[in-house]
């Protein structure tokens, strides 16, 4: 009642008015591009869904959305995103299928752990944990299903330290007590006498806004320098190799200088 009456989540988040923002459009740049397979979120809008329907249209078939754990039976697509509180767009579509799934109250996040619609999402999580390395924006962790996640990860198949890359990174402008839970949990036999190495190495001081903003940049430039090499004769190449990556390079720093908080001017800058 308390979410689907007085907070009414689905008209609230699953309005079809609400446009995505610059993070949203970043998302869906790399989720075309290939480089997000999974996507984990408590958000319950279809914000990332929408931003990569502007880009490739309605009927695509790049990005799975996974909610219930009949979802997970059909055909995966380029990039998943797992929805763990469930999702107001398709409750409001669906009350009678979606409406339970909305997390919001404490007592569902205490219960989210061992009830049993949440079973095949839960295991679905477990196994990215254990097996993907986790770049966490946007989230304090507090919840005590998600460190109970990170502990049933650990159970399944322990992340080594020290580990290049980092198994698990934080984009925070500090490690806060929570993350610095996840961690002790994750590396159990080596957290004890290495916190500060740990933490530091599980540190990005950074905000998604601009942290995506750079990922997506850094992206395309690798992408087209990938292509001039392509497509160039390698013995001409390897004389214009140092030129072509300065002149990427630049171009990258004045893409950057002229993003701004308009999602349409991100856009205009990658499509320029």
């Amino acid at each position: 009642f308390l979410l689907w009456t007085v907070v009414d989540a689905s008209a609230t988040y699953g309005d079809a008015s609400i446009r995505p923002g610059t993070e949203h459009y970043c998302l869906a740049v790399l989720i075309v591009e290939g480089m997000l397979p999974d996507i984990v979120s408590a958000n319950w809008d279809g914000l990332v869904e929408k931003a990569v329907a502007d880009l490739v249209g309605e009927q695509q078939s790049i990005l799975a959305v996974r909610v219930r754990g009949d979802d997970f039976r059909e055909p995966n697509a380029r990039s998943r995103i797992l929805k763990f509180h469930g999702c107001a767009v398709r409750a409001k579509k669906d009350e009678s299928a979606h409406r339970a799934l909305l997390v919001g109250r404490r007592s569902q996040i205490t219960q989210w752990p061992h009830d049993a619609d949440h079973a095949v999402m839960r295991q679905e999580m477990s196994n990215l944990a254990a097996t993907r390395r986790t770049l966490m924006m946007g989230l304090s962790a507090q919840d005590p299903n998600i460190q109970d996640l990170f502990v049933s990860a650990e159970g399944l198949l322990a992340w080594p330290w020290p580990s290049s890359p980092a198994a698990f990174v934080f984009a925070e402008e500090a490690i806060g007590s929570h993350q610095r839970n996840i961690l002790r949990v994750s590396y159990p036999s080596n957290y004890n006498g290495h916190e500060a190495e740990i933490e530091q190495s599980a540190h990005l001081r950074a905000f998604a806004k601009p942290l995506l903003a750079a990922l997506v940049l850094g992206a395309l430039v690798a992408k087209l320098e990938t292509l001039a090499r392509l497509s160039i004769v390698e013995s001409q190449y390897s004389a214009l190799a140092s030129e072509i990556r300065e002149g990427l390079a630049s171009v990258r720093a004045l893409a950057a200088t002229s993003v701004d908080e308009s999602p349409d001017r991100v856009l205009g800058v990658i499509a320029e």
